[in-house]
């Protein structure tokens, strides 16, 4: 079992290009009710590393960007026991099998899968959850966006409220990419985005997002959300799709109870793009 390498985005948005070890959290986290020995993973195992802020003191390891080995060969070769700490364990192979079984799914449905990137943060996870094919993708930061369009993914949803003194950003994003989509879920927002045309004859895709039950976008009975909708699909940008965010699904007891909320937001979704 030795060290693998991802490349990710950490939660502030930079990337993390430090090696993803094998292996579940040692003695050194106990106390924090996680494990307290090492335990060896199956050989299909990857383990990944927060992003720190300092360089590991290894010999040949600098913060001088020219002078500094690259992470994957600080630990290459070193057995799980010897890994540094904190890690994460993932068991790729169900990775592999869960991306599948989902990506079959939705192909069974005749529905296309546009999954969320924001958990796992890596290029290698983005491959396995489109197929390949590094399209359609969710992301909730500009950071994330771009770090995966400079990976190379050329159609992503950027999952968050249009914020208002970022326009300019996602016209970058929209100008350079095939796809890029944003959310809006007020006339002020859509607004933003009138004003703002874009080079290269390109037009705005824009999602709403509608309140299902969760406290977040514009009520699905509300008048207001279809006079929204209507208003996007009829100026100068383009009504790609309803964005609904399964909130309320957090404080579910069990699989029956997510389920049932996850039933209730798709039909109240179809209801509100029937009308």
């Amino acid at each position: 079992m030795f060290v693998s390498q991802l490349t990710s985005l950490d939660t502030m948005g930079k990337e993390n290009n430090l090696p993803h070890w094998l292996g579940k959290l040692p003695e050194e986290r106990e106390g924090r009710g996680e494990v307290s020995e090492v335990v060896p993973p199956p050989a299909s195992w990857l383990c990944v590393a927060p992003q720190l802020d300092f360089a590991p003191a290894e010999a040949g390891c600098t913060r001088d960007r020219e002078r500094k080995q690259p992470h994957e060969k600080m630990h290459a070769g070193r057995r799980v026991e010897d890994l540094p700490t904190p890690a994460f364990t993932v068991d790729l192979e169900l990775v592999k099998k869960n991306a599948q079984e989902m990506t079959e799914r939705f192909r069974a449905l005749g529905v296309n899968l546009r999954p969320h990137m924001k958990t796992h943060k890596t290029l290698e996870g983005g491959d396995l959850m489109t197929g390949g094919t590094r399209r359609r993708i969710v992301v909730s930061t500009l950071a994330e966006a771009r770090f995966f369009a400079d990976g190379g993914f050329d159609d992503i949803l950027y999952a968050y409220p249009l914020p208002f003194d970022k326009v300019d950003v996602c016209a970058a994003l929209t100008e350079r990419l095939e796809s890029f989509h944003v959310l809006v879920d007020s006339p002020e927002a859509l607004a933003l985005l009138q004003r703002r045309p874009l080079h290269g004859g390109k037009r705005w895709k824009v999602w709403l997002k509608v309140d299902c039950e969760n406290g977040r976008g514009l009520r699905h009975t509300d008048p207001a959300a279809l006079e929204l909708a209507q208003a996007i699909a009829a100026g100068p940008t383009e009504l790609a799709g309803v964005y609904a965010h399964c909130g309320n699904s957090y404080h579910c007891q069990g699989v029956p109870d997510i389920q049932t909320v996850a039933r209730s937001t798709t039909q109240q979704v179809l209801q509100f793009t029937e009308k």
